[in-house]
Formats: structure tokens, C-alpha cells, sequence
């Protein structure tokens, strides 16, 4: 902007996402005098600032995207990095928890991350993508009592209606997870904030603040980053919220970067079928079908989910460790497996139309189970949250897209709480 005009805009810097307009050369004219007498430069430069606020306001109460969920987006460019790799040297060695980490930077990461693709995000180096923040926008949601809400993030890019305090508080919890932590519901709603507003009230002569980082398409690895990327804030606790219905496949893009392995094998079982076939079998299920034709084609890559999760666990119970932060893991089921009475309708038409069954949507059950052993052998505090949500007798999962509703996030709350109070209460 030239000339030292008046920016009008929200957030800061560059990185805010949120557009700037200038009304430098209208207001340097009404009081150079060049626009008349004193009468019309005011006039002129009331209409120039509140047309500049309209836009910011235009700008700044954005209407979210459609969620849309790319099961079958393509792949040509990832394919094409891994196969680049493939015989090269690693980079770095292992880290102690036998897990090879190498920096991705901002012109590969696209390859591997596909949300870079939308202005709405931001590279980093550590979880290798953050939204960009502060924003303000309509959800309509059917299903919702009110029909919708007004979700908002802060300056950060976290779903919190208020930036983190800037002293630390007596208990700061980090929250780290996909799309069901990021959360499908109001902020207040979620699972993190729910579990702030009871500590909270448990504990009123504290002050406590639950921070949700969670994103949707993260996975393992980002979470992992996500502790990095917050290491400022300084957390008491970090919470890792892992999802079954797609992080294990989608956590093996990173392992075969890092590994140097060959691209995964796209067939006999194909996602894009989900939908030109069967398309009942709708976003979030459609996950959990994609994954379940993941490991499907790539058999030897359940162990290797296994392996990979256990130690991006063991890895940031170390890291969490070295700077005097609690640590707690969590497993988040999918529809099919957490309440398949419900779900599997949808989706066993699907799979046997392609000669499989149930069976095949177990995977999520084996690697999950593999994993959280692995965890606890650690001394890992884990929370199974399969039980909890085969109890509920109400549905915790929207029709419309399969996240976790408002029961879930409770159930999850719940869940997180009471692990929460043992762990604190135990070390004081």
C-alpha cells in the first residue's frame, strides 16, 4: 500500500487470511482540501471508512465451504514424490521411539497435504499445516435444535471464541485431533470446550483453559506437530484425540515418505466406487469404506499403521515428558464400529457388492487395539472410547455427515474428564 494510506482489516500481519482495504487516497484528499470545503471532506471520509468497514465486515463474516471429504482425490502428484524417493538415503536417523521424522518443507507439503490447496490454510513446519485465523462464520446444520450456529476461531486458527490468555493459566489442556475434535457443532459444544466449562467449575479458585487445535484432515503426524506448534502456550496437559475412521490410512502417506516407500497399491478395491456405486455411503462412512479398501489392498500396511501410530504416540509422550506436560491418548471409533446397529446398514451393502463383510471393516478394531497395547506397555494413559459410545442409547453421529454430534461430544467429554481427574489428582 503506497503512500501511508489507512488500513482498514482484521487480523494481523500477512498471515491473517483476512483481506485489507486501503482508503488512503480518498482520506489524504479530504484533508488536503482538494476535496472542497470542510463539510464535504467529512462526508467524504465518514462514507470512505464506513464503505471500507462494510467490506471488512463482508469480508471477516465469511460463510464456510461445504464440508466435503475427498476420498478419491487425486493422488498423481503424491505418487509421483514417493516414487522419487524411493532408494534414496534417509535423511535423518530414527528417533528413540524407532520413528523417522524429516522436516517437510513448504513447497512439498502441498503433495502430502492436500488442504494447502485452500487459501484458508497455512503452512507450518511442525503439524505442516494450521488454519488461518481470526474468523467468524454460518454453519447451517439441519440437525442442529437452532438449525445452525456461528462457529469462530481466534487468531490462532483454533475453534475458541477467545484467543489463549496471555499469562499462563493454574492449568492450561492442549487438544489435538481431526475433524470430530475441530468439532461439527458450536465452539462451546465441543468436547474440549465442555470439558473447560467442568473442570472449571470443579475447580473455581483455578484458572483453566482447554484449547481445541484440532483440524480437519489431520492425522497422527499432525498431532504429533501439534504440540510444536503450541509450544509457546506451554500446556500442562496435551490430549491427543486419535480417529479410526481414516487416520490410520491417511497417517501412511507420511510413512512411506519418510520410509521411502513405493506408492500403496490403488486396487482391486477402489473408493471412487463409493460413490458412483453406492451413494448412500456418504462422506464420513465413506471413510471408513475407503480405509477399510485401503488395507484391503495393502494388507502388509496394517502392522506397519500399527507400528507407525504406537510410535508418533511413544514420540510425543517423550516429548511431552522433556517439557513437564501430562500426556493422554484417546481413540475415537467410527460409526460402523461404535454403533453398528446404526451405521453398518449404510455400509455392508457396499462391501458385499465387492465380495467382503464386516470383517473387513474390523481393521480399525486391529490396529486400534494393537496400538493402545503398545501405548499402555509405555505407561501411555489411553482412553478406549469404543465402550463408551456402544452404551449410549442415543446416536452419536449426525445423519447428515457422520461426525460426532452433540451426544458424542459428550460421551467424549465424559470420557476425557474422568481420565483427566485421575491423572491430575494423582500428581497433584
Amino acid at each position: 500500500m503506497g503512500g501511508g494510506g489507512v488500513i482498514v482489516g482484521l487480523g494481523s500481519g500477512s498471515g491473517s487470511g483476512i483481506a485489507t482495504t486501503t482508503i488512503g487516497p480518498m482520506v489524504r484528499a479530504a484533508f488536503s482540501g482538494r476535496a472542497g470545503g470542510s463539510a464535504w471532506r467529512w462526508t467524504l471520509l465518514l462514507a470512505s471508512a464506513g464503505a471500507a468497514l462494510l467490506v471488512a465486515r463482508a469480508v471477516w463474516r465469511l460463510r464456510e465451504p461445504s464440508e466435503h471429504i475427498e476420498v478419491h482425490a487425486d493422488r498423481a502428484k503424491l505418487d509421483a514424490l514417493l516414487r522419487a524417493r524411493m532408494g534414496t538415503p534417509a535423511g535423518v536417523p530414527a528417533t528413540s521411539s524407532g520413528l523417522l521424522l524429516e522436516p517437510v518443507d513448504e513447497a512439498t507439503a502441498p503433495a502430502v497435504f492436500w488442504a494447502l490447496d485452500k487459501r484458508r490454510y497455512r503452512y507450518d513446519p511442525n503439524a505442516y499445516y494450521l488454519r488461518r485465523g481470526p474468523a467468524v462464520w454460518r454453519k447451517d446444520w439441519a440437525e442442529h435444535p437452532d438449525g445452525g450456529w456461528e462457529a469462530r476461531t481466534n487468531r490462532l486458527g483454533m475453534r475458541e471464541d477467545a484467543d489463549p490468555a496471555p499469562e499462563r493459566p493454574d492449568l492450561r489442556i492442549l487438544v489435538a485431533g481431526d475433524s470430530h475434535t475441530d468439532g461439527v457443532c458450536p465452539n462451546a459444544d465441543s468436547f474440549t470446550n465442555l470439558l473447560e466449562a467442568r473442570l472449571a467449575a470443579r475447580w473455581p479458585e483455578r484458572s483453566v483453559e482447554a484449547l481445541n487445535a484440532g483440524l480437519g484432515g489431520y492425522s497422527t503426524y499432525n498431532y504429533l506437530g501439534t504440540l510444536d506448534a503450541y509450544a509457546e502456550l506451554e500446556p500442562h496437559v496435551f490430549v491427543v484425540v486419535v480417529y479410526g475412521g481414516n487416520d490410520f490410512m491417511e497417517s501412511m502417506r507420511l510413512q512411506r515418505y519418510f520410509q521411502r516407500r513405493p506408492p500403496p497399491e490403488p486396487g482391486p478395491y477402489a473408493a471412487k466406487m463409493l460413490f458412483e456405486e453406492h451413494p448412500a455411503a456418504r462422506i464420513i462412512l465413506s471413510q471408513e469404506l475407503a480405509q477399510a479398501f485401503y488395507f484391503l489392498n495393502n494388507p502388509d500396511d496394517v502392522q506397519a499403521s500399527i507400528d507407525v501410530t504406537a510410535a508418533i504416540l511413544v514420540e510425543a509422550s517423550e516429548r511431552c515428558a522433556a517439557r513437564g506436560v501430562r500426556f493422554l491418548c484417546a481413540y475415537l471409533p467410527p460409526p460402523g464400529r461404535a454403533q453398528g446397529s446404526l451405521y453398518e446398514p449404510a455400509l455392508l451393502p457396499v462391501l458385499e457388492a465387492h465380495g467382503q463383510g464386516r470383517a473387513a471393516l474390523a481393521v480399525s478394531d486391529a490396529i486400534a487395539d494393537g496400538w493402545i497395547a503398545i501405548a499402555r506397555e509405555r505407561g501411555i494413559a489411553c482412553v478406549d472410547l469404543r465402550p463408551a459410545f456402544a452404551a449410549s442409547e442415543k446416536p452419536c453421529y449426525w445423519q447428515l455427515d457422520h461426525h460426532i454430534d452433540l451426544e458424542g461430544q459428550r460421551v467424549v467429554a465424559d470420557a476425557l474428564e474422568a481420565a483427566l481427574l485421575e491423572m491430575l489428582e494423582e500428581g497433584g
